[in-house]
């Protein structure tokens, strides 16, 4: 189903949208839908889930599955933003969330994977968005070409591209997370 006869949507919209095999989130009142992720999206999404998910549960915390809506909207502004990263970490105790069931804050850590129909300039303004939010550590994979673009408040690049043979650090958002880039991409990379 396309949704273009609207212009403007908010957050209970979106949480009113049928389940039509499409993720859906909304940039300032704007309705972006995306197609089903490729394998190699899906694998790496959730070998970092599944690390997120172990570090929570040994160091506390909460990890969050791919697609979970995170409500990043600014007291007072009219057009809303609920976004929904490929995995995300917040280390807080207590996580509010708003009147429609999404997380009401920005995750600590907020991991995108790339689809093969996205490219850098829409990735990098995605990370500068999460971080303008909140967010304090935003990790860009690239699955096609092997690599993550690590992202820190007030950058307007990557600080770093990480490849095969480097680690994943999350440094004070994750205290003693380290993991392997090569094995985000998988037995034979993509």
């Amino acid at each position: 189903m396309v949704y273009t006869e609207r212009t403007h949507w908010t957050a209970a919209d979106l949480a009113a949208l049928p389940d039509d095999g499409y993720h859906y989130e909304l940039v300032k009142g704007r309705l972006i839908q995306m197609p089903p992720t490729t394998a190699d999206h899906g694998e790496a999404s959730s070998d970092l889930g599944t690390e997120l998910g172990l570090y929570a549960r040994r160091h506390g915390g909460h990890a969050y599955a791919a697609e979970t809506g995170f409500n990043l909207t600014r007291s007072g502004e009219m057009e809303e933003t609920v976004l929904g990263p490929d995995a995300a970490y917040i280390g807080a105790a207590d996580v509010p969330t708003d009147v429609h069931g999404y997380v009401a804050r920005a995750p600590d850590l907020a991991v995108e994977v790339v689809s093969a129909s996205q490219f850098h300039p829409e990735m990098a303004d995605k990370a500068r968005l999460w971080l303008a939010r909140g967010c304090r550590l935003v990790w860009v994979v690239w699955p096609r070409y092997r690599t993550i673009d690590v992202w820190y408040p007030d950058d307007r690049e990557p600080h770093q591209t990480l490849q095969p043979g480097d680690d994943l650090d999350g440094e004070d958002v994750l205290p003693g997370f380290r993991f392997p880039v090569a094995n985000v991409f998988g037995q034979g990379g993509s």
